[in-house]
């Protein structure tokens, strides 16, 4: 009914606004996996870099900041924010939010085709069913670290998004068995540190050729939702 009353009132083109839903995050320790600035524009308090923990729960650079253990954060200086975040008595909840005033726009052209010039289109492909959505006023609570001891001689199994965190695992694969699953980020192989998925593929095939074929990697599983 409203695209009707645009293309009834002349209008030829209109931007659709998306936000995703808000996240809020139990941290039970820290770190807690991000740090935080101030736009200078907008003046908003947001995530300018996430990792660990942080990253588990799904918060990326921009997120915005809205509350921290119940205390709005928007009108304080970044100092302070800092500050709470360092001293503030844990477990405790943030709450992150879609940037306001710089939201994912879709602009589009409205245009009435009249009913016998309208083509068939072909009906869409059936999508993969997909998880319902997480419900935000949920609290996330994220395990903790944990060491799992591969055997590099067969396939992981393992297909990861280039930020090191797993995107999907393979029925029946080593991962699988191992009960490694998707949204899981690796800290660590063989004990050293890892920036990208190159640089794990590469220090996987040195192990191989080294014939190392025992070897630990560090995960930081997803977060998953608190229990009473």
């Amino acid at each position: 009914d409203r695209m009707t009353n645009l293309i009834t009132q002349g209008v030829k083109e209109v931007a659709f606004v998306f936000s995703p839903p808000p996240i809020v995050a139990s941290f039970e320790k820290r770190p807690m996996g991000f740090t935080v600035a101030k736009d200078s524009e907008l003046g908003l308090i947001h995530v300018s870099s996430s990792t660990g923990v942080a990253r588990a729960y799904g918060i990326r650079p921009g997120a915005i900041v809205a509350n921290i253990g119940g205390t709005e954060v928007s009108s304080l200086r970044i100092e302070h924010v800092r500050d709470m975040l360092k001293e503030v008595s844990l477990p405790v909840s943030v709450h992150f939010e879609q940037a306001r005033g710089m939201p994912n726009t879709v602009a589009g052209m409205i245009q009435h085709v009249p009913e016998e010039e309208q083509e068939v289109v072909a009906a869409p492909k059936k999508e993969e069913p997909r998880p319902p959505p997480r419900d935000p006023n949920v609290p996330m609570v994220v395990p903790p670290p944990t060491d799992i001891e591969l055997d590099l001689s067969q396939p992981l199994g393992i297909v990861w998004y280039p930020s090191l965190v797993v995107k999907s695992v393979k029925p029946n694969s080593q991962a699988a068995r191992l009960g490694i699953g998707p949204g899981w980020e690796v800290l660590g192989l063989a004990g050293e540190e890892l920036r990208d998925v190159q640089e794990l593929e590469k220090k996987l095939e040195a192990l191989k050729a080294e014939g190392c074929l025992g070897q630990s990697m560090m995960f930081q599983p997803a977060a998953v939702p608190a229990t009473e």
